[in-house]
């Protein structure tokens, strides 16, 4: 009698929807911007999420900004970025590297980076790195997954 409770119980739950389905409102690939700190070689942890962010160089602080990137299923994905900074820098490192600084203000797009599960991809601030309002638009597998848009203010105490 009692497993017949059970199996009763248990039907009404499956009948109602229980346990819920991922909800058509979840997004397929979750995207958080703010400070990151390194953790490991090549490991990143997103500290806090911010849409203000001071311009501190990685040489001097260790303190960098980046991107989380959380699929809803652990599958494979691409990603690339393109940044628009309200000044050409006066140089430029890291994915975009090589790319002439004045192309900065109409549009930097990085390279495809491949990527499994959660990812985050750091950025950080080079000396000569302009203040002001910063946008980076997130792809992944080649569609727009939204803009961030973002200050960089000076240091506290600079």
């Amino acid at each position: 009698m009692r497993l017949a409770r059970i199996g009763v119980v248990c039907a009404i739950l499956l009948a109602s929807g229980w346990p819920p389905a991922p909800s058509a409102a979840e997004p397929e690939f979750r995207i958080r911007f703010g400070i990151i700190q390194e953790v490991g070689p090549n490991q990143f942890k997103l500290t806090q999420e911010a849409t203000r962010v001071p311009r501190l160089t990685r040489a001097q602080h260790g303190l960098i900004y980046g991107v989380e990137i959380t699929p809803r299923h652990s599958t494979d994905y691409e990603t690339y970025f393109v940044a628009r900074l309200p000044a050409p820098p006066k140089q430029l490192s890291g994915l975009v590297g090589g790319n002439s600084p004045a192309t900065a203000v109409s549009g930097l797009k990085s390279a495809v980076q491949r990527a499994r599960g959660p990812s985050i991809m750091p950025f950080w601030f080079d000396e000569g790195d302009p203040l002001g309002q910063y946008s980076l638009e997130v792809f992944v597998n080649g569609q727009s997954r939204g803009v961030i848009r973002y200050e960089v203010v000076a240091p506290p105490g600079l």
